[in-house]
C-alpha cells in the first residue's frame, strides 16, 4: 500500500508543478543551441527546454522555435515539469525568418507568401494573417462560397453588389479576437474583388490581423457557410 501511496503522491506533485509551469510568459533570452529558453510570469524567471519540433505557433500561423523573439508573449504548454512541448506565441516579429530571402543588394527581406484563405462565417478570427509591419500589402480576392452573418441558411455572396449583401455579409480585414470578443474592423473588402484584388496596406506595425466576416452583432456562434480567398502577403522591403 505505501509504494501505491508514494506514487500517487508523486504523480500529484509532478500535476501541480506542470500547472504552476504553465501559462502565459513574456519571452526574455532564447538559446537555440542549448534548445532553451527564459521567460518571466509574474515576475519570476522560469527556464524551459523544448522538445526536437516542438509544435509552435506565432499569431495563429504555424511557426518554429527559432522564429520566436524576446518580448513575444508565449502560452507554454508542458510535457512535463520544464519541458514544453506546445509554444502559443503572439507579438510582432522584428528579425527576419530563417527562410528569408536575400535580395540583390544583401538587405534580409521576411519572404512573400500567396495562400487560399477558407474563412467560416462562424469563427471570430476567420483566417490568421499574422504579424503585419507597416507597409505590408495584402491582396485579397473572392474565389468562392457563400455565408451569412445571421439566421441559419448560407446565402450570401459576400463579393456580390447586391444591396441586400450588405457590409455585414462582407469580409474584413481586423484585428485578433481577445477574451471572445471580435477585433476591430481595419478594412471592409467591396463587392467586385474577383475581378478586382482589393489591397490593405498595413498603417503601422500590427502583431496579428486575421481575415473574418464582418459581423456587426457579434453572433459568430451561429453564422452558416465558408468562403474561400486568394490572398497574397507582401512585407515592405526591410
Amino acid at each position: 500500500m505505501r509504494p501505491f501511496i508514494v506514487l500517487i503522491v508523486s504523480l500529484l506533485a509532478c500535476t501541480l508543478f506542470a500547472h504552476a509551469e504553465s501559462g502565459d510568459y513574456e519571452i526574455a533570452q532564447i538559446d537555440l543551441k542549448a534548445g532553451t529558453f527564459s521567460a518571466k510570469l509574474n515576475g519570476q524567471v522560469r527556464t524551459f527546454r523544448v522538445r526536437p519540433a516542438v509544435e509552435t505557433t506565432i499569431n495563429g500561423i504555424k511557426g518554429t522555435f527559432e522564429e520566436l523573439e524576446p518580448g513575444m508573449k508565449v502560452k507554454v504548454t508542458l510535457a512535463e515539469p520544464g519541458v514544453a512541448s506546445r509554444l502559443v506565441a503572439t507579438g510582432l516579429r522584428t528579425l527576419p525568418s530563417p527562410s528569408a530571402a536575400k535580395t540583390s543588394t544583401g538587405a534580409t527581406t521576411q519572404p512573400a507568401r500567396q495562400v487560399k484563405a477558407a474563412v467560416a462565417a462562424n469563427n471570430p478570427d476567420g483566417f490568421p494573417v499574422g504579424d503585419a509591419r507597416k507597409g505590408t500589402k495584402i491582396s485579397i480576392q473572392y474565389v468562392s462560397g457563400k455565408w451569412k452573418h445571421d439566421g441559419h441558411i448560407a446565402q450570401w455572396n459576400p463579393d456580390s453588389d447586391e444591396p441586400k449583401v450588405g457590409d455585414a455579409n462582407r469580409l474584413c480585414v481586423s484585428l485578433p479576437a481577445s477574451d471572445g470578443k471580435a477585433g476591430d474592423v481595419l478594412a471592409i473588402v467591396p463587392a467586385g474583388s474577383s475581378k478586382r484584388p482589393f489591397i490593405y496596406e498595413a498603417d503601422k506595425d500590427y502583431p496579428g490581423l486575421v481575415l473574418r466576416i464582418n459581423d456587426d452583432d457579434g453572433s459568430f456562434g451561429g453564422n452558416p457557410g465558408n468562403t474561400e480567398w486568394n490572398v497574397k502577403i507582401i512585407p515592405p522591403a526591410r
